[in-house]
């Protein structure tokens, strides 16, 4: 499995070079160049659809950024040092200009279908770094078709060139182009001729100019090259590379016309995204639905993230506490010789056996399997025993034995001869939950002693029904849904070598069994879990101290799994439990992500205290179940501590003002944890905007529950309906909560959950719940219509097609604003447009400004709205102009965050000319005035919660919005913003310390 990022240091001085973790394809090479200077540089073999970022620093503290790259499969080389310097110039010629450093640029091009002609380009912007795709008029020389890519630079750019090969349909109008972007394209357009007589004389270079030398060549210095395997152009849910790959073999594809394109999210325009319909590791799990879209071993689907809640467990309670390595899908933890289930102990019904008795095995039905001494019924010898099987149908019933028949047919189930195996507990199930199990049968000849009959599997009763034994091999040690056995045990006898049928031979090397119920292909170990879920391979897994690696059943044959491959048990979710990965400690699998528990059970600190020994290394996690429970020991020793982490995911619902529930933008934060680098505002929890007054939050927290491990919710100032807690008892359980009125807004609250009830209650030393209490607000919100008058009396109107109704702004701000901030509007439509000649350079452009003072053709604009106007807290100027909206910006809007004032192109919206994407666009603006600056996705974030890692297409704040409407998510980061411009209107202070900058 590809990571999503990975990182290479270098360190460079004068005598040494040290590489540390690089490909080895990547190395160090001496690099002579035209002026006959020889470099030292580090070379580099680029995967196509890979963003690489050089970075350079002298004390291994800061980075400097020192070049972006795209990768498109050739080589790339980065200046460390220069060995051997230039020539000095012949005496009287100038100094030489030291160069700029190249901009990378990646693009794809494509001759454009239809009789218009040109070309088609498309690139990741380098204004906003959304995908852009523009028509030139530019024509692709014939050779083209025999070179797929290509790299030169041209002016102060370095253009990398893909071409698929195929034509391509044009834009129906080129968008709006960012200042960067144009230029570039000014650039790009200008060197067509030169690119296809270069094309056509095949004069293509695989390796780019080393950049300058350092400085100073004896100076230490450090470089790293951060390689981001996440980056999405298209934003289509494929990563770039694999749908290079998908390209490149022509696989991938699982519905028609749908083509590996990394700049075009919708290659057969039928409206679904391509990452809906490619398949690259062709599992069939679509990629943007594929926790692990490179590894046919892992096809479980992406989901909500929990944050777990960990409850530990006392050692002060009653009974023999030894080792306990399994917990059932009902939050059950086995001991030997009883159960612990939400704080309560339940010993096992031992009668007249003490403490004889080792409990072996449980299922995710409560029902219980060991084993002891059982008294046999043998007149002559009273205290005759016999090692028999014997069960619980659940933790407080009475001990049963594993017998059928009686008198002379009667048959017990016996213990296996490999008693170690039993008697020493281990998580693997041997116990199904339909109730088989294996082990020897005992039968009672008619000479009144017992023969073992080697049948050896059993059933035990359910409901109404009875034990009964079912032919079988006793040497399946294990069992799994669905029907899944397996276990390892030596070759049988023939029936003449040996006075018992089937007798096993010791003398020959152990066989492995494995059966689902067909028999499967051998392994070279036995597994301590066989998982097979629905749509998923079967995956065996070793147990926690086996040095073995998991590995997948795929098409008859065994393959490691890259994914599983440290995993010693899996949840019906794909959530896995590790052994260790990246030196992770007790390593919990999210998504396809490795990640350790210091995130996934996040502890309360002030700073003061010491980690918590639950973040230790030292801890394990033995078990999970289908629903998610997981079992954790605090060290490797069988009396330490042991805990069961119970995952909590948490789902908001709204109803918007058209009466459709909401469930994604809603107040509810778990998209941040799913960040490489969440920051320290949202402390690796799920957040949940609490309101204060206005309205209440409704809740749904998913969790494995049920009536015997119930959760108790609480926190500080938190109202649940009329109650300062709630106690839930179900997987799906709506909550309704608010904050109560006495508390500050913007106040932080940590969730307490307590497992069981009364004086068996067991608190959570984890917080995976956070709570941001924010009070109701009414925004008032001014919209302008601004005519363009030009000409004789001439004049451009808001576009009517897309003017939105005064309601319809309310409503729309509403529905986003007030689940995720509290924040309902007061927007008044000024239904008297403001015409205005505003055009003053007859550029066509609206050149808004974005430092002090107002430029002449804002000043027109302004100067036509009518006197007193009403109170505002932001305005709105919907500005009417075919042209884009500011020269050198080219926006749909910019805000002006300090003057609360928010343009909008209201004329032109492309192929996105509707009504909705208007309101978007307003409602993005806005965003910019509550939560500042900046873009999640622009190569370079200044927003408050960059979130790298994260797929930013749904972020409100995204650089523009989805054609679907689905980008309205505002995160954790994002609400301490907002709380922080809205608790500063009254005074109407500058809100921005950077002064009067603009955002778009």
């Amino acid at each position: 499995m590809k990571p999503l990022l990975s990182c290479l240091l270098l360190s460079v001085s004068a005598n040494s070079v040290l590489a540390r973790d690089f490909r080895p394809d990547w190395g160090v090479e001496n690099i002579s160049l035209a002026d006959s200077s020889v470099q030292e540089c580090y070379v580099i073999e680029t995967t196509p659809g890979v963003h690489y970022t050089f970075e350079v620093s002298d004390n291994l503290d800061q980075w400097t950024p020192l070049e972006e790259l795209y990768g498109l499969g050739g080589e790339y080389a980065v200046a460390m040092r220069e060995f051997t310097p230039a020539p000095p110039p012949p005496p009287g010629s100038p100094p030489a200009i030291a160069s700029t450093l190249p901009t990378n640029v990646s693009l794809r091009i494509q001759p454009a279908s239809g009789a218009a002609g040109g070309s088609v380009v498309s690139w990741r912007s380098l204004d906003h770094g959304g995908s852009v795709i523009v028509r030139i008029s530019g024509e692709m020389d014939q050779e083209w078709n025999s070179i797929p890519i290509f790299w030169n630079r041209f002016g102060t750019y370095n253009f990398y060139f893909w071409h698929p090969g195929t034509p391509s349909a044009p834009p129906e109008e080129n968008p709006p182009l960012g200042m960067k972007d144009s230029a570039m394209l000014a650039v790009l357009e200008a060197s067509v001729p030169d690119i296809n007589q270069q094309i056509a004389a095949s004069i293509h270079r695989a390796r780019n100019a080393p950049a300058p030398a350092a400085p100073d060549p004896d100076s230490r210095r450090f470089w790293r090259v951060k390689v981001d395997w996440g980056l999405d152009t298209d934003h289509d849910g494929s990563p770039d590379w694999a749908e290079y790959e998908i390209a490149a073999q022509g696989t991938g594809t699982m519905a028609p016309g749908v083509l590996g394109d990394a700049f075009n999210a919708d290659t057969n325009n039928d409206g679904i995204a391509d990452g809906e319909q490619l398949d690259r590791d062709s599992d069939g799990t679509p990629d943007a639905q594929d926790s692990a879209p490179d590894d046919d071993t892992a096809t479980f689907p992406i989901g909500p993230l929990p944050r777990y809640a960990m409850f530990p467990i006392s050692s002060a309670q009653p009974g023999e506490w030894t080792n306990s390595y399994q917990i059932s899908d009902k939050g059950t933890v086995l001991y030997q010789n009883g159960t612990w289930t939400a704080g309560t102990w339940t010993p096992l019904a031992t009668p007249g056996l003490g403490q004889s008795v080792y409990a072996r095995g449980i299922n995710d039905h409560n029902q219980i399997i060991g084993w002891s001494g059982r008294p046999m019924p043998n007149p002559a010898n009273p205290a005759e025993t016999a090692e028999a099987i014997c069960f619980w149908n659940s933790p407080d019933a009475p001990l049963s034995w594993a017998v059928i028949g009686g008198g002379t047919s009667e048959k017990y189930a016996g213990v296996p001869s490999d008693e170690f195996r039993w008697a020493y507990l281990t998580p693997g199930p041997v116990l199904s939950n339909d109730g088989h199990f294996s082990a020897f049968t005992w039968s009672k000849a008619n000479n009144g002693m017992y023969d073992l009959s080697r049948t050896g599997y059993w059933q035990l009763p359910s409901g109404s029904g009875a034990l009964s034994e079912v032919a079988g091999d006793h040497r399946w040690d294990y069992h799994q849904e669905p029907n899944l056995k397996w276990g390892a045990g030596y070759p049988l006898h023939s029936p003449d070598q040996g006075t018992i049928e089937n007798e096993e031979d010791s003398s020959q090397p152990l066989e492995r069994v494995l059966l689902a119920p067909g028999a499967l292909p051998s392994l070279s170990f036995t597994p301590t879990n066989l998982l097979a879920y629905p749509e998923s391979p079967i995956i065996a897994l070793p147990g926690v101290y086996d040095d073995k690696s998991g590995t997948a059943l795929i098409e008859g044959t065994w393959k490691p799994t890259e994914t599983y491959a440290s995993a010693i048990d899996i949840a019906a979710d794909g959530t896995a439990i590790g052994k260790g990965a990246e030196g992770l400690a007790a390593p919990i699998c999210l998504n396809g992500k490795w990640t350790g528990i210091e995130r996934t059970a996040p502890m309360e600190a002030n700073g003061f205290d010491p980690p918590s020994p639950w973040h230790a290394e030292t801890v394990t996690l033995w078990d999970t179940t289908p629903g998610g429970w997981i079992l954790a020991q605090k060290g490797p020793y069988a009396e330490d501590d042991r805990a069961v982490m119970l995952p909590i995911r948490a789902e908001g619902y709204y109803t918007g003002s058209d009466g459709a529930t909401l469930t994604r933008a809603v107040g509810v934060d778990d998209f941040s944890i799913g960040s490489d680098s969440p920051g320290a505002t949202v402390q690796d929890r799920i957040w949940i905007m609490a309101p204060q007054g206005g309205f209440n939050k409704i809740v749904k927290f998913k969790a494995p529950l049920n009536s015997d491990t119930p959760l108790n919710l609480s926190a500080s100032n938190i109202l649940f309906g009329s109650q300062d807690n709630v106690t839930i008892t179900g997987a799906v359980s709506p909550v309704t909560l608010r904050a109560a009125d006495t508390v500050l807004s913007g106040g932080e609250r940590l969730m307490s959950l307590f497992l069981g009830s009364g004086n068996a209650e067991v608190p959570s030393i984890s917080k995976p719940i956070g709570l941001k209490i924010m009070k109701g607000r009414t925004i008032k919100v001014t919209v302008y219509k601004v005519t363009k008058l030009f000409g004789a009396n001439a004049e451009e109107p808001v576009d009517p097609l897309v003017m939105p109704t005064e309601d319809e702004i309310n409503n729309h701000l509403k529905d986003i604003f007030r689940p995720q901030i509290n924040v309902e509007f007061d927007v008044n439509l000024e239904p008297a447009p403001l015409r205005a000649r505003w055009d003053a350079d007859n550029d066509a452009s609206f050149d808004i400004q974005t430092g002090t003072g107002d430029p002449e053709e804002e000043a027109a604009i302004l100067a036509e709205i009518p006197a007193n106007p009403a109170a505002y807290d932001i305005r709105v100027f919907l500005v009417a102009n075919s042209a884009p909206l500011s020269s050198g910006i080219n926006a749909y809007g910019l805000t002006i965050r300090n003057q609360r004032t928010c343009w909008v192109l209201g004329s032109k919206f492309g192929k996105n000319r509707n009504k909705s994407y208007l309101l978007d666009t307003i409602a993005h603006e806005i965003g910019h005035v509550f939560v500042g600056d900046g873009h999640p996705d622009q190569r370079v974030v200044t927003g408050p919660a960059p979130l790298p890692g994260t797929q930013h297409t749904c972020r409100l704040m995204c650089s523009g919005p989805n054609s679907d409407g689905s980008s309205r998510l505002l995160v954790k980061g994002e609400w301490d913003e907002a709380e922080k411009w809205l608790k500063a209107i009254p005074d109407k202070r500058v809100f921005d310390s950077t002064g009067n900058t603009g955002s778009y």
